[in-house]
């Protein structure tokens, strides 16, 4: 390759001397045209272009008598210019360099040929397309960045995987150092996008682009709520949108003790708990405010005297819209038929409504508990029982009136203890939920990501804070899932805010809870390193990548993540409009979001920084921010 390198260097320069040479002999012509006054500049232009006229048409020579107009003599040297210069091109290209050595000779390239340009060749193409043909012709393709470059080495199918390559297992995969495997897991977990600083940095930026809580006024006529995998953390910025409670703002159910403390614009309802569990309720309208929503109005239904609102019928009047026959077999009390269900969309795709609720008092018993490991704070505490409560369509089949009841829920209070969790609390919690996603997958629709936050909640409780270290991650996990199987073999699992109310109270016959239960016991047999190690990604990452590896992939990709929050941020919005993702050069963009583009494209797509980024470069960039972030 050196010899080859060597070789065409000889030869490009070669021949880009002999047209430096016809460069001052043309130049010296042009002073011959400019300086006729000077009787001995004259005789040394003549003696130098004796070769071009003597090649005219009448053979006369040009020692002062000047028989060739100046046209002609002009053609004559711009014709031989002109072949000078494709011969330099096509020999470039018949001879391109090592994508190696493309950096020094494309500058020389633009050196020499820069010095044939000049305004006496109309009929001949700019030189600066020409130079950008050679330009093509000499780079190399463009490379990847390291995050793209980890991903693949993450996703690749080979099998020369070692188990005694892993921190902590032996050549047969058995776990010989809890300590140290633990330690892998975290570092695995950080690199995915679990870090605590990444975790932080959503809940920061989650508010801004989305409008939540705590600011009501600027957002419209609903507010949004946090809730599953966006309540957590867990959930990255391509995917974030999908889970949120929409909320009217000023619609709110409160106690009976608080109904005159409301502005008269507010749509008030009362809570009726009698004869319910604790924490399910109705909802008993008491007046009207200002601007109600068509769909509450149409979800109203009588009984005595009294309107309520039917959890059933709100529910699917949010999700079909205005479905008059789907409305009409409701009232009949028949099931929604599948022939005239006009919704096609993916439900989980839907946003879930909900209302607002004032019932502070329910957390009376919550905050006098006694705590014995201070977990959480006295200032947690206080803090707690300030916030709202939410009020969801409840899936009590058994009940009476299960149509109009509503299950009470305090998502913001979630969200308060989950930002107080510890590093490792919080990836007990992240564990548990992979597990249930890729091993339990069969009982994902009762195994929620909220009772796998209650077991957590508990465990913080009921632990010392010690207890919970990064060595001793992997047996924090062995215990959450060993707790979750005495509750399904219980059939019972405290609310924690509730503890009366039992969260698996509906979760199905004994069948299922046997099911369950052998499999959980199966997990437990097995231990969380091989369940681990078959756990999707996170496996894939234990297995395939070094610390160093997951220290720089964690780097890039938190890098990433964090800038396309920025550009959220900056568009005050939690949609990835495509104007946001357009890097094709647009002026009429600001800096800042310029900066941040260029800085998405560097660490996803390296070489399209070399050129102006092309309508499909952009859609390549599109897809790669979209495969790495997931």
């Amino acid at each position: 390759m050196t010899e080859n390198i060597v070789k065409n260097r000889t030869m490009l320069t070669q021949m880009f001397s002999g047209l430096k040479k016809k460069h001052r002999r043309n130049k010296l012509f042009h002073q011959h045209e400019d300086a006729s006054s000077h009787p001995v500049a004259e005789n040394r232009n003549s003696s130098l272009l004796a070769n071009t006229e003597h090649g005219a048409d009448d053979g006369t020579s040009s020692t002062g008598s000047g028989t060739l107009d100046r046209k002609t003599r002009l053609d004559n040297v711009n014709l031989e210019r002109q072949n000078h210069v494709h011969f330099a091109y096509e020999t470039v290209r018949d001879h391109p360099l090592r994508a190696d050595d493309t950096q020094g000779s494309t500058t020389k390239v633009h050196r020499d040929l820069g010095h044939f340009q000049t305004k006496h060749r109309p009929s001949t193409p700019p030189i600066e397309k020409l130079l950008e043909r050679v330009y093509r012709k000499l780079r190399g393709r463009p490379e990847i960045g390291d995050l793209e470059r980890l991903r693949n080495v993450l996703e690749s199918q080979t099998d020369d995987i070692r188990p005694e390559h892993i921190p902590g297992l032996d050549e047969q995969g058995t776990l010989m150092s809890s300590s140290e495997f633990s330690w892998h897991v975290h570092r695995a977990m950080d690199s995915l996008g679990f870090s605590n600083n990444m975790l932080r940095y959503r809940y920061e930026m989650f508010p801004v682009c989305t409008g939540s809580m705590p600011d009501f006024s600027k957002h419209g006529p609903y507010m949004r709520v946090l809730m599953e995998g966006t309540l957590d953390g867990s959930t990255c910025v391509t995917q974030h949108q999908k889970d949120f409670l929409l909320v009217p703002k000023e619609t709110l159910c409160v106690a009976s003790d608080g109904l005159n403390q409301l502005p008269g614009y507010y749509t008030v309802f009362e809570m009726s708990t009698e004869g319910y569990p604790i924490g399910f309720t109705e909802m008993r309208l008491v007046r009207f405010g200002s601007g109600v929503a068509t769909s509450l109005k149409a979800s109203l239904v009588m009984d005595g005297a009294n309107l309520y609102v039917s959890s059933r019928l709100f529910q699917l009047r949010t999700e079909h819209g205005h479905n008059t026959h789907a409305h009409e077999q409701f009232l009949a009390g028949c099931k929604l038929d599948e022939q005239h269900d006009t919704h096609t969309v993916d439900a989980g795709a839907l946003p879930q409504y909900g209302f607002r609720c004032l019932c502070q008092t329910l957390l009376d018993c919550w905050s006098e508990r006694i705590r014995f490991h201070g977990w959480p704070s006295k200032e947690l505490i206080q803090k707690v029982q300030t916030l709202e409560a939410f009020l969801l369509p409840a899936e009590a089949e058994t009940m009476t009136h299960s149509h109009r009841l509503w299950e009470i829920r305090f998502m913001l209070a979630e969200q308060c203890l989950l930002q107080s969790l510890s590093d490792c609390q919080y990836k007990v919690l992240a564990m548990l939920n992979w597990i249930v996603q890729y091993k339990l997958e069969t009982w994902r629709f009762k195994l929620t990501p909220f009772i796998i936050r209650n077991i957590v909640f508990w465990m913080c409780e009921e632990k010392p804070h010690e207890d919970f270290r990064d060595s001793t991650l992997l047996a924090c996990t062995l215990q959450g899932l060993q707790r979750l199987r005495d509750s399904v073999i219980d059939n019972k699992l405290p609310y924690y805010f509730l503890p009366t109310r039992n969260l698996l109270a509906d979760s199905g016959n004994i069948e299922f809870g046997q099911s369950l239960c052998r499999a959980l016991t199966t997990l437990i047999d097995t231990g969380p390193p091989r369940i681990l190690l078959a756990a999707g990604r996170l496996g894939s990452a234990l297995q395939r990548l070094t610390s160093e590896q997951l220290e720089i992939y964690r780097e890039r990709r938190d890098d990433l993540e964090a800038t396309c929050w920025r550009l959220l941020a900056l568009q005050q919005t939690s949609e990835l409009h495509e104007d946001i993702w357009d890097f094709t050069p647009d002026p009429a963009r600001s800096r800042d979001v310029r900066r941040l583009q260029r800085r998405m494209i560097h660490l996803v797509a390296p070489g399209c920084l070399k050129h102006d980024v092309s309508v499909c470069c952009n859609n390549r960039i599109n897809m790669k921010i979209r495969w790495l972030l997931n």
